[in-house]
């Protein structure tokens, strides 16, 4: 289960940030990367993917086996009236070799990414955010951007991205999508 605010710490200059995370995260189930389970040897990373054009947030979270191979799961959420309630209406999960873990982790393990703010405001016409947790060997780290261009942080979420179809981040289906609409 989430803490109440896992983020707290990290980004308490950005508490409207902080908050926002911390709830979505936990409305749609995810596990804390704070305080997680048993880690087991296991190392978790996480992509929240904020898609503001969008009522669809997504969420990537891969857990690192011992032996290096991976499972990384795609979970997509749409905003409902209420503030704060969501409902996951697609999951995908893929297995990851060695060659795949270490080319999606590499720069979360590299001190580029480690030395990085938690958090680095800007002002973008977009304005997605992203978020990025890990926890490696009990140690949690968490950056936040808004609509990053060109850093170690794009590249770190367009490497989880692109390992998904587009067909897998097509949004929940409304009455013009259903079958037999007129397009």
């Amino acid at each position: 289960m989430l803490p109440d605010n896992p983020f707290r710490e990290e980004l308490r200059q950005w508490p409207r940030v902080s908050d926002f995370y911390s709830r979505f995260l936990r409305a749609v189930g995810e596990p804390s990367l704070l305080v997680p389970p048993k880690l087991d040897g296991k190392r978790l990373f996480r992509f929240t993917w904020n898609r503001s054009m969008l009522h669809t947030i997504a969420v990537f979270r891969l857990e690192v086996s011992k032996d290096g191979t991976g499972v990384l799961t795609l979970r997509l959420a749409d905003a409902k009236t209420e503030p704060f309630t969501y409902e996951v209406y697609r999951e995908v999960t893929k297995t990851l070799t060695k060659s795949q873990v270490v080319f999606l982790t590499q720069d979360f393990m590299m001190n580029r990414y480690i030395e990085l703010v938690p958090f680095f405001p800007s002002i973008a016409a977009d304005g997605e955010g992203w978020l990025f947790e890990s926890n490696v060997d009990g140690y949690y780290t968490v950056k936040f951007r808004v609509s990053p261009e060109e850093s170690v942080i794009r590249t770190i979420g367009r490497r989880f991205i692109d390992l998904f179809d587009e067909k897998d981040f097509q949004p929940n289906h409304s009455p013009e999508l259903a079958p037999g609409a007129v397009h």
